[in-house]
């Protein structure tokens, strides 16, 4: 029997199966991507886990208060923001207030440092070092040349490292010359100082006595010699030890008056501190001496290489028609920007203690306006380079919105500074601002 079905023609074959395929491809698409968008639902509707915990712990005894250092690490999922602590016992807690605090000195006078409340950590934005030298611990040769007038075979100059004293300089005269003999050193290369202002700070000292047939001496000059510098330099300003206290300067450098009181003053030294200010904005150098200063005791300055490309020289002097052993030290050099440090981007009511690796406050101040406060050399009675802590209290407000913040797997140091004694055994708890709490018991 004849069939009455015509076979599909190869083009309408062709067309079934790419609508088949087509069709096929939307169905896989849309379940794939209903799949997947509802994973994605799911994983937005997870809350991510808060959690903190705290590490360990540092007490610091001060006489305003206890400062205590928490380690506190995110355990969680997510960055929190701890914006408070508390102290207390079983009884009841207490706010503590949040502090912050540096975590590495040492600290120059004309250095600056800038609270950031965005990272919770006071950083150095200006460095207030020019130069240090400590000779107690010894020195780099090749930055110092020697400078020397002695006889070749007759006299006689050693350069050594005492571990009290410092740079050691001694000079061996013998026989007896009609000169005056100095032996010492000096910088290779002049200083390089942008500032109007800075401060130079050093020791000197006898070490041979009290006799006043030898000097121990430091010159400052825009120029250089290897020779002595007394008779070599054109400019140049000197502090020495002789029998007494004296200041001498030459050429456009002089002196209005002499720098002792009366005669007593400083009768037969045989050590001196040293600080002075280097003033461009008034062409002066005021002089301390063993951390006082008298209103006339001042150098009078016109060439501004003083101030910009200074030389440094250190000798020991010995009179004519003397003979003998003679020994002088410098146990260090110090120059820095200025005789303040300022902590900077603070606000009002704040606290900034300054506080020692004992634990002992050197000096704390409050933000009664701007934003910054000073610290002294002189006014506070630092030390540079100060080795001490910087420790900024906000206000209770203030320190709640600033926080800490922490990362996920992070660990950061939260300070907390409370002003009432405590008691032998307390706990303290940070908290974040979600309410999430970390609790460490302290036993002392």
């Amino acid at each position: 029997m004849r069939s009455t079905f015509k076979a599909v023609s190869p083009v309408i074959a062709t067309l079934l199966i790419i609508l088949i395929v087509v069709t096929s491809s939307v169905i896989v698409y849309l379940w794939v991507s209903g799949y997947a968008g509802s994973l994605t639902s799911a994983s937005t509707e997870q809350t991510l886990r808060e959690a903190i915990k705290i590490e360990a712990i540092k007490t610091i005894e001060t006489d305003e208060g206890t400062l205590i250092i928490l380690w506190v690490r995110n355990i969680g999922d997510t960055t929190v923001k701890i914006n408070s602590a508390y102290y207390g016992t079983t009884q009841g807690y207490k706010q503590a207030n949040l502090a912050y605090t540096t975590s590495s000195p040492p600290i120059w006078g004309g250095d600056i440092w800038t609270f950031n409340r965005e990272t919770q950590t006071i950083e150095k934005t200006q460095n207030g070092l020019i130069f240090y030298e400590d000779f107690r611990d010894g020195y780099d040769e090749n930055a110092w040349a020697i400078i020397s007038t002695l006889e070749a075979g007759e006299d006689h100059g050693t350069i050594y490292i005492d571990e009290k004293y410092g740079l050691v300089l001694e000079l061996q005269r013998n026989p007896l010359g009609d000169l005056v003999e100095k032996y010492g050193i000096r910088l290779n290369e002049p200083l390089s100082i942008t500032d109007n202002v800075f401060i130079v700070e050093y020791e000197t000292r006898k070490i041979s006595g009290k006799e006043e047939n030898y000097m121990v001496e430091v010159y400052f000059s825009p120029n250089v010699t290897n020779n002595n510098p007394y008779v070599d330099l054109d400019d140049w300003i000197l502090t020495y030890i002789k029998g007494w206290y004296f200041l001498a300067i030459q050429s456009d450098a002089w002196i209005e008056k002499r720098g002792w009181d009366g005669t007593l003053i400083a009768r037969l030294q045989s050590y001196g501190r040293w600080l002075l200010i280097f003033n461009r904005n008034e062409n002066r150098i005021y002089v301390y001496y063993n951390e006082t200063h008298n209103d006339n005791w001042y150098f009078i300055i016109t060439n501004p290489a003083f101030y910009t490309n200074p030389y440094v020289y250190f000798d020991i002097g010995v009179w004519r028609n003397y003979e003998g052993p003679y020994n002088v030290s410098i146990p260090f050099i110090k120059i820095y920007r200025d005789l303040n440090f300022v902590v900077t981007n603070l606000g009002t009511n704040w606290e900034v203690i300054v506080l020692d690796e004992r634990g002992n406050i050197i000096s704390s101040e409050i933000v009664t306006s701007g934003n910054s406060i000073a610290f002294n050399r002189l006014d506070d009675n630092l030390l540079f380079p100060l080795e001490a802590h910087i420790v900024v209290i906000p206000t209770v407000d203030d320190a709640s919105e600033i926080g800490y913040v922490i990362r996920p797997g992070e660990v950061k140091s939260v300070a907390l500074f409370i002003t009432e004694s405590l008691p032998e055994s307390f706990s303290v708890k940070v908290v974040t601002e979600n309410g999430v709490e970390a609790v460490f018991n302290i036993k002392r």
